[in-house]
């Protein structure tokens, strides 16, 4: 066997090992599509819009003891350990 054919043989065998890495990773693929990636998203979706909604909710709060209080909203915030970013 030349030193040729040696190389041509690894040559099939590289081609063979990468097909059958294409159909793992088609089949690895095909896994992740199936799962419910759909409903994660709209679950975490709806769990922001709560989120929006509660913190609005909290900022009109904060906002009407400010009016009360004849103070700033963030005066108030201060008071209550309520920072901006919360």
């Amino acid at each position: 066997m030349s030193k040729e054919d040696i190389v041509r043989g690894k040559i099939v065998k590289l081609e063979q090992d990468i097909k059958s890495l294409e159909a793992q990773e088609e089949a690895i693929v095909a896994q992740l599509i199936d799962k419910d990636y759909t409903k994660t998203a709209k679950d975490h979706i709806k769990l922001l819009h709560e989120y929006n909604e509660i913190r609005d909710l909290a900022h009109m709060l904060l906002s009407k003891i400010a009016m009360e209080e004849n103070t700033t909203q963030a005066a108030v915030m201060e008071r209550f350990g309520v920072t901006a970013d919360d």
